[in-house]
């Protein structure tokens, strides 16, 4: 009678290491698609009947909170941003224009008077999509 020995069962690492590179390659691609971040955390107001028409590449975007306003990523305030408006040469841009909801309408209308006073009059104003 032949004896049969008991052999250690041991997993392959080969498709170990395929599916540890597949899931990686995934994290990495996924992570390209992803839009970039603000420069502030805004509460945007909410809308559902119309296309919000954010272009994806705006060359100028504009952010204002209670406390801050950045434009192009650069903070400054409704006082000092003369200087930023004034250095743009091209006037015909979209200005994509993100205000937080809780931001006074005084405040809205000096940034808009801005803008217009610049010739900056191609406005996209950045809300939310409401969630069905």
């Amino acid at each position: 009678m032949k004896k049969f020995s008991r052999e250690a069962i041991t997993p392959e690492p080969t498709p170990l290491i395929d599916i540890t590179f597949l899931l990686l390659t995934f994290f990495l691609v996924s992570t390209m698609f992803r839009q970039e971040e603000k420069a502030l955390n805004l509460n945007l107001p909410e809308a559902s009947n119309f296309d919000t028409g954010v272009s994806k590449n705006s060359p100028l975007t504009v952010e204002l909170t209670n406390k801050k306003l950045v434009v192009n990523g650069t903070s400054t305030t409704l006082d000092k941003c003369d200087d930023l408006l004034k250095a743009l040469e091209n006037k015909k841009q979209t200005v994509e224009v993100r205000i937080d909801k809780t931001v006074s309408y005084e405040k809205v209308i000096k940034l808009l008077d801005k803008l217009k006073k610049y010739e900056l009059t191609n406005l996209n104003l950045v809300t939310s999509t409401k969630k069905p």
